[in-house]
């Protein structure tokens, strides 16, 4: 029961390495991080993202659509939503406190 409301994110990229994961049925974390902040702008109860994926298998471009259903009510997604606004405080501070924030590099 209940009126549950969401919010539909649409993406389309083009994989150049399979070492992402995004293949094997797991979230890139820039993607799941977007689906968090809907998930503080909106309040919605769920998130539903479709992901339109180019990628290669050798040389032969090929294609393919991968969903994702996320509940806002899920223990992993509450303590996730939680860092996060931490860390969106801390970045609006630095942003009013006219403060560079620390440079956050990406894992190689």
């Amino acid at each position: 029961g209940g009126n549950n409301i969401g919010v539909l994110e649409i993406i389309t990229t083009t994989i150049q390495q399979e070492a992402n994961g995004a293949l094997e049925g797991q979230v890139p974390d820039y993607y799941y991080t977007q689906i968090l902040h809907q998930f503080l702008a909106t309040g919605y109860d769920f998130a539903i993202l479709r992901a339109d994926i180019r990628y290669y298998k050798g040389t032969e471009l090929r294609h393919t659509v991968r969903d994702y259903y996320f509940e806002r009510d899920n223990e992993q997604i509450k303590a996730d939503i939680e860092y996060l606004l931490h860390k969106e405080k801390e970045f609006w501070n630095c942003v009013q406190t006219r403060k560079s924030p620390n440079l956050i590099l990406p894992e190689i």
